[in-house]
């Protein structure tokens, strides 16, 4: 009898689907999934393959289907540098694992809008001022480093690694623990004397009186956290992301790997370290 409702439910819930649940927009061609888990399996294993198959069949732009949630891909360079220069599409995706690292879509990462101008204005401003985009920013990241007694920074990045690799979030909760603002607060210098990035942010937020300004009062420090932890992710996972992928792509290509090793050879016999770029 059980069986026999949950197969009437399942059969209920898919005619539903495709009887009301078209949509009024148009949605360029795409493969048929199956009903209501969509493409998700078939993309499975190595997905590269699948997407590349797929655009070779509808085209450089086709969508899919991730169970209840339609995703449109871009099979074409151009095309994605035209999406991406267009602010038709600046909106972000909030999924469950953004919206908790980004404290409900702040900051910069998952920020969309006139917040996402602010965020962004400011904290390129203020990284600038600290020496951001400039050569000796390579010379503070090459003198920094985490030490292995470190159990705060290297949980830190454990925790990271689980997230990135998390489909559902729930791992984690902030990146950036609230006491290291409550210690800044606390020891604030004088406006035009911060230490640091969070210095000059909670200088902004205590000279903001806009109710609607994404600096008033807890808004800004929920955006100072995300912020915090965008900078967190972007500067760990991307970068080792960019490695791993390095290291595979000279593994996989012995004459570049041979290129590689030359010129470290010849930065070792000159006084020059090796650069970042």
């Amino acid at each position: 009898m059980i069986s026999q409702l949950i197969l009437l439910g399942f059969v209920v819930i898919v005619a539903y689907y495709y009887l009301f649940g078209k949509r009024k927009y148009q949605l360029p061609p795409g493969p048929r999934g199956i009903p209501v888990i969509g493409n998700a399996f078939a993309v499975s294993g190595r997905p590269y393959q699948t997407y590349t198959k797929w655009q070779e069949e509808y085209g450089d732009i086709f969508h899919i289907r991730f169970g209840p949630i339609r995703v449109v891909v871009l099979g074409n360079v151009q095309l994605i540098k035209d999406c991406f220069n267009d602010p038709v599409f600046n909106g972000r995706f909030g999924n469950m694992m953004i919206c908790i690292l980004s404290q409900g879509k702040h900051g910069i990462i998952a920020s969309e809008g006139q917040e996402w101008v602010e965020q962004r204005r400011f904290t390129l401003r203020h990284l600038r001022n600290f020496g951001f985009g400039k050569n000796l920013m390579e010379n503070i990241i090459m003198e920094e480093k985490i030490r292995h007694d470190d159990t705060e920074k290297l949980e830190l990045l454990k925790k990271l690694d689980e997230f990135s690799k998390a489909s559902l979030a729930g791992i984690l909760n902030l990146l950036c623990p609230p006491d290291i603002i409550q210690e800044h607060e606390e020891t604030l210098p004088e406006e035009g004397n911060p230490r640091d990035f969070i210095d000059a942010y909670l200088h902004e937020i205590r000279k903001t009186e806009d109710s609607s300004s994404s600096f008033y009062k807890d808004a800004g420090v929920r955006s100072l956290l995300s912020i915090i932890g965008d900078m967190f992710f972007a500067g760990a996972e991307t970068s080792s992301s960019t490695l791993a992928w390095s290291v595979l792509y000279l593994a996989l290509n012995p004459e570049i790997n041979l290129t590689f090793l030359m010129r470290r050879r010849l930065y070792r016999k000159s006084s020059e370290s090796p650069r970042l770029w």
